[in-house]
């Protein structure tokens, strides 16, 4: 493995949260070679012809692990840094990789069908904090969006612009309320 390889995967462990750190610390403590010997491992399963099943396996590893965790009474937001959590999936994951005593049905494993709706700005409002509005047929009323879904230039942002974006939407007082999570110019 060549040396920028290393770096990139050495850098990527430092930035991942307690449970990936936990397991990294736990499994490869103070070895002289331990980060070699991890990213030997991370490479051949990147590179193994069967790696899309594997990736399969650990997302639905995963999912598992989570609907064990909300099935127990636990909150389904505070796994992220949770030691409880960390500790239910090294073994659940232990019983599926290791033991092979738990299979995991890949055939649930379902991509979030989000579909990208298209449309243009009707308009934008710039106050202390700008929002603006997208018409887009797909949709009965016109589509919010501010700061927190756009993260191109404001400047853009003029009616006529034809952009691209992902919808949420709720009743609100019986009439149906649309909002972008995410949008792109076209």
């Amino acid at each position: 493995m060549d040396l920028k390889t290393r770096i990139a995967i050495f850098a990527y462990l430092k930035n991942l949260k307690a449970p990936a750190q936990t397991h990294f610390l736990k499994h490869y403590p103070s070895q002289t070679n331990a980060i070699e010997k991890f990213c030997g491992k991370l490479e051949s399963a990147l590179l193994s012809k069967d790696f899309p099943d594997i990736l399969k396996t650990v997302i639905s590893t995963f999912y598992m692990c989570k609907d064990a965790w909300i099935k127990s009474g636990k909150n389904r937001f505070a796994f992220k840094e949770s030691e409880d959590f960390t500790n239910l999936i090294t073994q659940i994951a232990r019983n599926v990789f290791l033991d092979k005593t738990i299979e995991v049905d890949n055939n649930n494993l379902v991509a979030d069908n989000e579909q990208w709706l298209q449309g243009e700005i009707l308009s934008a409002i710039f106050k202390e904090r700008w929002f603006a509005f997208i018409k887009a047929k797909e949709c009965e009323g016109n589509v919010y969006f501010d700061q927190r879904s756009y993260s191109g230039p404001v400047r853009n942002l003029i009616p006529g612009q034809k952009v691209r974006f992902l919808v949420a939407a709720k009743k609100e007082n019986g009439e149906m309320r649309y909002h972008a999570t995410k949008v792109e110019l076209l």
